[in-house]
């Protein structure tokens, strides 16, 4: 029963795989924009208005959704510096404390992404072609980088709570 993973865990997970699901739904649309601006500049030799643009933005708000899922099902890039062969306590501790490291750097960049997005919704920023306010997905990277964060806090705590064989 200690290894069921409490209610904050669970909607967290959820959370992230709602998130994942949305990234998916971008990544169609932005394959379905590109088909069409391809078609469009094959047979009338003129491309979508501000189809850069908004691959720009998909590909900023795929990344952003995904980025919780990732680390959930341990898909991000590891370097180690060390290697502790057979999680050794010492070992247990150190993949901790980066964990939580990793995740303190995490919610400091969802902080500055939330105060700039908030910065730049003040300044009525917008896109250069299509107008499109920049403002809500700077708060999406925000989000997930919280999530993100929030995930990583959550694995460092598993990293240490578990007990040795």
């Amino acid at each position: 029963m200690e290894n069921q993973p409490s209610l904050v865990t669970r909607a967290i997970d959820a959370f992230a795989q709602g998130l994942n699901r949305i990234a998916g739904i971008i990544l169609f649309l932005m394959m379905l924009l590109t088909l069409t601006d391809v078609l469009l500049r094959k047979f009338w030799s003129q491309g979508v208005l501000g189809g850069l643009e908004l691959s720009e933005f998909m590909m900023a708000g795929i990344v952003s959704c995904a980025l919780a899922q990732a680390e959930i099902e341990n898909r991000h890039i590891r370097v180690d510096l060390f290697n502790f062969k057979g999680k050794s306590r010492f070992g247990k501790y150190v993949e901790a404390l980066i964990q939580f490291l990793c995740a303190l750097l995490t919610g400091a960049i969802s902080l500055s992404c939330l105060f700039y997005g908030l910065s730049i919704h003040g300044a009525s920023e917008v896109s250069p072609d299509l107008g499109i306010p920049r403002y809500p997905l700077i708060l999406l990277a925000a989000l997930g980088c919280a999530l993100l964060g929030a995930v990583m806090l959550i694995r460092s705590w598993r990293i240490i709570s578990t007990r040795r064989p």
